[in-house]
């Protein structure tokens, strides 16, 4: 009797050993410029931003060329991310920027105990937009910052001159979630 359960324990590895392995597919993104999705996330990476949607289902969106695409952003982390109904006007509002309308939004932001540059710069660190630019003006200087030397937005800062110890910032409407962190 012992030699039958071992003969067939035998044959069922060998059975299972020669059959063919078929491997699921876990959950490849899927991308379609011209599909509806349900946005429950937005992610704003170095190189542009990811819309997710239930299922793995994703659209890009290039803030170079400011055009949705399918090509996935290959920085791997995002820099900051968003859920439901803001990801949902995230995405309403790159829709608004592909179209070729920008709305643009103002901004104000106290500081103290530093210079008008090092406050700039300290705020542009702070949003993780790490290419700075400055710019001299009559009005006095302008700094500059993005998310990638690659983007074509930036969000300016210039110094209040009505009210001391204020930046005036101005950024696509696209970026307001961020700077209301």
């Amino acid at each position: 009797m012992l030699n039958r359960w071992r003969c067939l324990i035998i044959l069922l590895i060998i059975l299972t050993a020669c059959s063919p392995v078929n491997f699921v597919e876990l959950g490849t993104p899927k991308c379609n410029l011209n599909a509806a999705i349900d946005i429950n996330a937005a992610e704003f990476r170095k190189d542009g931003l990811v819309f997710r949607a239930k299922g793995q289902n994703f659209k890009a969106f290039n803030l170079s060329s400011n055009e949705f695409t399918c090509d996935f952003p290959q920085s791997s982390d995002y820099l900051h991310r968003y859920e439901d109904a803001a990801a949902q006007k995230i995405y309403s509002d790159a829709l608004i920027l592909s179209e070729g309308s920008r709305k643009i939004l103002l901004f104000s932001k106290k500081y103290s105990g530093k210079t008008f540059e090092k406050a700039a710069e300290d705020f542009c660190k702070s949003i993780k937009f790490d290419f700075m630019f400055g710019l001299s003006t009559e009005k006095g200087p302008v700094v500059g910052c993005q998310i990638s030397k690659d983007a074509t937005s930036a969000v300016m800062i210039k110094q209040d001159t009505n009210t001391p110890g204020n930046l005036r910032i101005a950024a696509l409407k696209l970026y307001s979630p961020i700077l209301a962190e």
